[in-house]
């Protein structure tokens, strides 16, 4: 009797070591497969990430040189032309159509009156107290759009 009880707990102990070597063995594949899947998708969202860093910055460019180029074309005392005036709010509504990333294109005054937007229902509104208008008044810089 005292011989199957020792059998017995051999035969236990065997079992627990064979279970914790195949436990052991299932975590280290596993753990391979998690690396590989991390390194791969790290590698594919670096390579994303600097594609849309790319986008970005050219479509960004694009828009400061478009509108640029429509500050640039406005001569002094255009506000108060109306047939400039009438040009100036068909051409924003054609750039905002043209750029689909931006909403609304609008031009606003000195004290923050929006004078001409290609959304005619903003002409007109003040924006004096927008983050935007506050931020360009508190550090004015031309170049700002």
């Amino acid at each position: 009797m005292n011989n199957k009880v020792r059998n017995f707990s051999v035969e236990w102990l065997i079992y627990g070591v064979c279970a914790f070597i195949l436990g052991a063995m299932l975590f280290v594949i596993a753990y391979g497969e998690y690396r590989h899947v991390r390194e791969r998708e790290t590698a594919r969202l670096v390579s994303v990430s600097s594609v849309t860093d790319y986008m970005l910055t050219q479509h960004l460019e694009r828009i400061a040189v478009t509108l640029g180029n429509l500050r640039r074309s406005m001569t002094a005392g255009w506000e108060q032309r109306p047939d400039i005036a009438f040009n100036v709010s068909e051409r924003l509504k054609t750039l905002a159509s043209a750029m689909n990333s931006v909403r609304s294109i609008s031009i606003i005054d000195a004290s923050g009156r929006i004078v001409f937007s290609d959304l005619d229902a903003l002409v007109g509104q003040d924006a004096s107290q927008r983050d935007y208008f506050l931020a360009h008044r508190k550090k004015p810089y031309f170049d700002t759009l």
